[in-house]
């Protein structure tokens, strides 16, 4: 597949059926948000899964909607790790950067 230089280029390849399966209105305003990072390719439900991939890894996007929930949490993982679950008495607060 040719590298995609525009967002006409990603919609050649979508079914162009305008379904608002996407929740956008028409294939080229999915194609135009997804070439900006504002939808994700996965939410075109009748682009064919092969082409999907390729086209997600060159957008690096991600490729399932739990890939999606994985990136979306990426940033607050590191978080998570200074919580202790489950709870236990004396550690009842969020873990706090200050120390007094």
């Amino acid at each position: 597949m040719a590298p995609l230089k525009s967002y006409l280029d990603l919609y050649k390849l979508l079914p162009q059926t305008n379904c608002k399966k996407c929740g956008m209105n028409a294939c080229l305003a999915f194609a135009a948000a997804a070439m900006r990072g504002q939808r994700p390719l996965s939410a075109c439900k009748d682009l064919d899964p092969g082409v999907r991939e390729e086209l997600a890894q060159e957008l690096g996007q991600a490729t399932t909607p739990d890939e999606e929930m994985m990136r979306a949490l990426a940033p607050s993982r590191p978080e998570w790790r200074k919580w202790t679950w489950p709870p236990r008495p004396g550690n009842w607060a969020a873990p706090t950067t200050a120390s007094t």
